[in-house]
C-alpha cells in the first residue's frame, strides 16, 4: 500500500506541476500578446501602478470566475466519492479544501501577471508601438 500511495502522491505532484506551468505560459503568452495594447495605454499617459491595478484587477476576475464555475462540479464530485464510500455521517463539502485552492489559485493568477508586467515593463514603449508598422 505504501507504494501505491507513492506513485499516487508522485503522480499528482507531477500533475500540479504541469497545471501550474501550462497556467504561467498561458498568462505569459496572453501578456505577449497584449503588449502593443499596454504600449498605447503607456503611451496615452497611463502609469505603471494604473497598469499593476488594471491587471490585478483582471486576475482576480478570472479567478473568481473560474472558482464559480467549477465549484458545483467540484461540490458533485465530493459527493458521489462520498457516497461510494458508504459513510453513515451526513455529507458536508469541504469547504476549508475549497478556500485553500480559491487562495492557491488567487497567488497564481496575480504572480502570472505580474511575471508578465515585468517583462513588458523592460521594453521600449516606441519600439514596441513601431513593431506593428
Amino acid at each position: 500500500m505504501t507504494i501505491v500511495e507513492i506513485f499516487v502522491y508522485g503522480f499528482v505532484t507531477i500533475m500540479l506541476i504541469f497545471t501550474l506551468m501550462n497556467i504561467l505560459n498561458m498568462m505569459s503568452a496572453s501578456i505577449e500578446k497584449r503588449k502593443k495594447e499596454f504600449a498605447m495605454f503607456m503611451s496615452i499617459g497611463m502609469s505603471v501602478n494604473d497598469m499593476k491595478k488594471m491587471l490585478w484587477k483582471e486576475s482576480s476576475i478570472y479567478g473568481i470566475k473560474s472558482f464559480v464555475y467549477s465549484l458545483p462540479f467540484c461540490i458533485i464530485i465530493e459527493f458521489l466519492l462520498y457516497n461510494l464510500s458508504f459513510n453513515t455521517i451526513p455529507f458536508r463539502p469541504s469547504w476549508i479544501a475549497y478556500l485553500i485552492s480559491f487562495i492557491v489559485m488567487m497567488i497564481v493568477m496575480i504572480l502570472t501577471f505580474k511575471l508578465g508586467l515585468n517583462r513588458f515593463r523592460k521594453q521600449n514603449i516606441i519600439e514596441t508601438l513601431k513593431d506593428d508598422m
